[in-house]
């Protein structure tokens, strides 16, 4: 071993300033970068218009998730202070409740008796994971703007941008979460094959079909008695359909709930019938498909309905 592999000194110790810390160690701060971190963001900024509400400045609080993939989240409390930070010179206070981690009206005094988050970071932390931030803030009968791109960067300086409407006080936040940060999530897509995946741009987000699979969705026509059945409906058929014959019972144990309700809706189609009875105590009725499912499926009898593995074998032969 090297004498600079064996070397550890003051040279290497790296100070993080600011956001980078969050950028660099997201999970430290949201627990992950899949969907529970990007629930974690929404939850950060609600979170203080809640503590608006608690301290009892705030009556309605308003979440909506943006065509483009952005998350905007609005309330009618005070509205987050505009003017200058006692000790940020440069900076007014709202810049810094965006710019600066453990920042904000929780830590003594008497902005909040009671809060929630994560206590002063929390909307810091969004602003660094996301690529773009706007805010909005309406106070002493004016509006005021700034918003932040690339992780937390200042891109516009807060301003006073007009008259508040109807003399309206209130925050309204929106926030883009940066795909680089959460790319994670097409990856656990990816590993659970679930067949798309999320494709971003500099400003939009849509859900993509796999090219492997997209043509086969295309041509894919469900029977028309199998459109409209509930998920749970679809699961008991499936089951009485590859398990007969089959008990209420045994159907409930595979999907681990009561499966009664189902059944019943699966007779009133007549797609499953009962067909006698299990010699055990209580004699529980069995349950197979009827003729009218092997019509609706195009199949003569149940030894030809096709197994799924088989199916996407094929797929991925191709």
């Amino acid at each position: 071993m090297s004498i600079s592999e064996n070397s550890y000194n003051a040279s290497q110790i790296t100070v993080l300033e600011g956001l980078e810390a969050v950028r660099k160690r997201p999970g430290m701060y949201i627990g992950s970068t899949g969907p529970s971190g990007l629930h974690h963001l929404v939850w950060e900024v609600v979170d203080n218009s809640v503590d608006e509400a608690m301290a009892g400045h705030c009556s309605e609080i308003i979440v909506t998730i943006l065509p483009d993939g952005g998350c905007q989240v609005t309330d009618n409390g005070r509205g987050i202070p505009v003017g200058k930070h006692h000790q940020e010179e440069d900076m007014s206070a709202a810049e810094v409740v965006f710019t600066k981690l453990h920042a904000g009206g929780k830590f003594g005094g008497d902005g909040y008796k009671v809060s929630g988050g994560l206590h002063g970071v929390g909307i810091s932390v969004v602003n660094a994971l996301s690529s773009k931030v706007e805010v909005e803030i309406d106070r002493d009968k004016k509006r005021y703007y700034m918003d932040f791109s690339s992780g937390g960067n200042l891109s516009t300086k807060l301003y006073e941008a007009g008259e508040a409407p109807n003399n309206r006080t209130g925050t309204t936040v929106r926030f883009w979460p940066d795909s680089k940060i959460f790319e994670d999530i097409n990856t656990e897509l990816s590993d659970n094959n679930y067949g798309f995946y999320i494709k971003y741009d500099d400003k939009s987000s849509d859900f993509v079909t796999l090219r492997t699979i997209s043509s086969d969705l295309a041509e894919f026509k469900p029977p028309s008695i199998l459109r409209g059945l509930s998920t749970p409906a679809l699961e008991t058929l499936s089951i009485v359909a590859y398990e007969q014959p089959v008990t209420k019972l045994k159907v409930s144990e595979i999907r681990g709930v009561e499966s009664e309700s189902s059944l019943k809706t699966l007779e009133s189609r007549g797609l499953i019938e009962k067909s006698g009875v299990l010699d055990i105590p209580g004699n529980p009725n069995l349950f197979v498909t009827t003729n009218l499912f092997l019509e609706k499926m195009n199949i003569s009898k149940i030894e030809e309905l096709p197994l799924l593995g088989d199916y996407f074998s094929n797929i991925e032969e191709e």
